[in-house]
């Protein structure tokens, strides 16, 4: 840990990339930047990590965002593995919206991985915070084949969102459609509003406007 920080929070981003450009790149850069620059103000030291710990795809929304990624390459060049992830290492989880989460997250060969570290931040009570795609991660975490967070209120990228891209017909999952066929309790607001969700120690955001207040 860096000397004087309070403590690690582990930021998960997808690396999915190549023929899944077309959804928009793996991770949105401006969510992860919102997040990095949130959790070092809160004195607090970002760890990245993704499912096979291949360097993540980004998604540049400007110029700036490609400005300060390629100005903090050390940040986010040599992520580190899920399966090497201990979780009682960090004080809590951050999963930026990563429309790549929708491949990697859930792939039978990673999502265990993924899952495994999420349910052990849902068994020590630590808080969780998924933007937009991001939710995807919270897809395979399951307790006697009953999703985790059945029940919980929450929100992610709407139908309504993301029906508007080319892209749409391609997904390999609809996130709302997903949330809700496995019980969460899901609400969103207008396309490209804020839109958060508060239920306990689980913090969800609609979409990428949304990191900042989440």
């Amino acid at each position: 840990m860096e000397q004087g920080r309070k403590g690690s929070v582990l930021v998960l981003l997808s690396s999915a990339e190549g023929s899944h450009a077309d959804l928009a790149g793996g991770v949105s850069a401006l969510s992860f930047i919102q997040t990095h620059v949130l959790v070092s103000s809160a004195n607090m030291s970002v760890v990245v990590a993704t499912p096979d710990g291949s360097a993540p795809s980004f998604h540049f929304e400007d110029i700036k965002c490609e400005q300060w990624l390629k100005s903090r390459q050390n940040v986010v060049n040599a992520p580190r593995a899920v399966e090497d992830i201990d979780p009682a290492e960090y004080a809590g989880l951050v999963i930026p919206s990563s429309a790549g989460g929708l491949i990697d997250f859930t792939h039978e060969r990673t999502s265990p991985k993924v899952a495994r570290v999420v349910g052990a931040f849902v068994e020590a009570n630590k808080p969780i915070c998924a933007i937009g795609f991001g939710i995807a991660a919270l897809f395979s975490s399951k307790r006697a084949d009953k999703w985790l967070f059945s029940g919980k209120n929450m929100t992610c990228v709407s139908n309504s969102d993301i029906a508007r891209f080319p892209y749409f017909a391609r997904l390999p999952l609809i996130p709302e459609d997903i949330v809700t066929d496995n019980g969460g309790r899901y609400s969103s607001g207008p396309i490209d509003q804020v839109h958060v969700v508060i239920e306990g120690r689980l913090v969800t955001g609609q979409n990428v406007q949304s990191t900042s207040l989440a």
